[in-house]
């Protein structure tokens, strides 16, 4: 059975705007740069052990999707129709 919503987006496309979005304290460009990236790997971290998201490396990309209440992130669940994209 499908687990998870069948609707996913590439990792990357969310931090970018996870970054464009996170305010930064005054700093560097790189500072700045190392700020956001902690604070989505927390955020992604808290996600998946919350179970709020799911996300798998599919054909070379990483992509994360809501959690449906009874999916299992730990497990890596993917629905059917993904599985194998490309």
């Amino acid at each position: 059975s499908d687990v998870c919503s069948s609707d996913f987006t590439p990792l990357q496309t969310v931090r970018d705007e996870f970054y464009r979005a996170y305010p930064t304290p005054d700093g560097d460009a790189a500072q700045k740069k190392e700020t956001r990236r902690k604070a989505f790997h927390r955020s992604l971290q808290r996600g998946r052990k919350q179970g709020a998201i799911c996300t798998r490396e599919i054909d070379g990309t990483d992509v994360i999707w809501i959690a449906t209440p009874d999916s299992s992130p730990d497990a890596g669940s993917i629905p059917k129709d993904k599985k194998g994209v490309g």
